[in-house]
């Protein structure tokens, strides 16, 4: 028979790469839409954040790992999807998203495995990724507070009024300062005061 093993392997490694690719794009595309105020908002919140998400991640690190060490100690050698340390995690991983054979861990052993899924659960799920999201809602708030616009965006900013003043449309940036100076000359006709003329 013809081996095709070199085939697979090169396909494998041609998947790796286009994935590669993908993600170099989208980090790519993140970087240009850094000009939206929004997209740059959430960049400067998580820029905000970032110590506080480091800590956090170092603690999700490190009870991910435990709980894989766990599972592979206590269910390594029965149980197929638990033989290694690397498919414990992978396991412990597919537990969060909510795809994982309750079944088999509870009918090997009913006590240790309740105990460790619902602990896993209670600790990783709903303590310690609240405490993540609840951070970056935070730093969120905070950026909302004090915002700076970049440069970028104001240049954006810039450009989108003079394309729009040379086909002529307004721009809700031009209308809000046009009622401004009219807000402006109001006060100072009644105040008695004439507003300066260029």
């Amino acid at each position: 028979f013809a081996s095709f093993y070199e085939t697979a392997a090169a396909d494998a490694v041609l998947g790796y790469l286009i994935a590669f690719l993908v993600l170099l794009a989208t980090v790519k595309l993140w970087h240009l839409l850094r000009l939206n105020p929004k997209l740059h908002m959430i960049t400067a919140t998580l820029q905000r954040a970032w110590t506080d998400i480091s800590g956090f991640i170092i603690v999700m690190t490190i009870m991910f790992l435990a709980y894989s060490i766990a599972s592979n100690l206590m269910f390594g050698w029965k149980l197929y999807s638990y033989r290694t340390l690397m498919e414990a995690a992978q396991t412990m991983v597919s537990l969060q998203l909510g795809i994982f054979n309750y079944e088999e861990v509870l009918d090997y052993n009913p006590v240790l495995g309740a105990f460790l899924i619902g602990t896993c659960i209670v600790f990783m799920t709903f303590v310690v990724v609240n405490l993540f999201i609840s951070v970056i809602l935070v730093a969120f708030s905070e950026e909302q507070r004090y915002h700076k616009p970049s440069e970028e965006e104001e240049i954006v900013d810039l450009m989108l009024m003079k394309i729009c003043s040379l086909l002529g449309i307004k721009c809700k940036k031009e209308e809000k300062d046009e009622g401004k100076e009219s807000k402006e000359n109001d006060c100072m006709a009644s105040t008695g005061k004439r507003a300066p003329v260029d």
